[in-house]
């Protein structure tokens, strides 16, 4: 084989490399360098058919907000993983809303959880993720 059949050959090589790493890299979000501030339920203790709201305080650190930034609320219970509503974060991850508890929600603990954050994506294990959630308490209504 010639010198330039050679560097021919190891260009096509290079660039198909470099093409199907590339597509591959495009499945998943990057890893997220940055999350979002506490998760917080006013109230924590609520009845059946209450709203809630559930809010986030600006992130310390240069949020993605492109990526990570349009949020579903979950009420999840043993039985039931309910969205109750959405929100988009703001610049730095921010983001409060006002959702209706269902009004057939068992009584007893439950967590309220967001997801479309960056701790969906978190895989770094010695980041120590934990998820977006809260845990609250439904009471009976009366």
């Amino acid at each position: 084989m010639s010198t330039r059949t050679s560097a021919r050959a190891a260009l096509l090589v290079t660039a198909v490399v470099a093409v199907t790493g590339g597509v591959a890299s495009c499945s998943a979000p990057p890893a997220p360098n940055c999350l979002p501030s506490t998760l917080h339920v006013q109230p924590s203790t609520f009845r059946p058919g209450s709203t809630i709201t559930v809010s986030s305080v600006p992130a310390v650190c240069t949020f993605d907000r492109g990526t990570y930034g349009d949020y579903k609320i979950h009420l999840r219970t043993a039985r039931a993983d309910t969205v109750l509503g959405s929100a988009v974060a703001g610049d730095h991850g921010e983001f409060r809303t006002v959702v209706q508890v269902p009004s057939d929600v068992p009584v007893g603990r439950v967590l309220i959880a967001v997801s479309g954050s960056a701790f969906d994506y978190c895989d770094d294990p010695s980041a120590g993720c934990a998820a977006f959630e809260q845990h609250a308490v439904v009471t009976p209504g009366h």
